[in-house]
């Protein structure tokens, strides 16, 4: 007669590959968060400054930096962008580091 062993869903292996293919995934997010963080600072800084320099009328930007911009000023705006990507890469890291232990 077969026997019908039930294995729990979260086994040891089961759970140390899905942990990995977690980290694996988070990684990938950093490296895709990065670069792209660092072309919407760029493009950012390229739109406050043809605006603050006279050179175009307006711009359109995204709303949390156009907000920052009307709000609070220049710096606060150009600043939104790199700030968000240091913490959003902080907080993968902290994630990797946890899935790690």
């Amino acid at each position: 007669m077969k026997s019908n062993k039930l294995v729990p869903p979260n086994s040891d292996n089961q759970q140390s590959e899905s942990d990995a293919e977690q980290i694996q995934s988070f990684r990938r997010l950093i490296y895709l968060f990065l670069p792209a963080s660092a072309i919407l600072s760029i493009w950012v800084i390229y739109d406050l400054n043809q605006f603050e320099s006279g050179g175009v009328a307006s711009v359109r930007l995204w709303g949390p930096v156009a907000f920052l911009y009307n709000q609070f000023g220049y710096w606060p705006a150009i600043m939104f962008v790199p700030v968000l990507g240091l913490v959003v890469t902080g907080l993968l890291w902290r994630k990797i580091r946890l899935l790690q232990q």
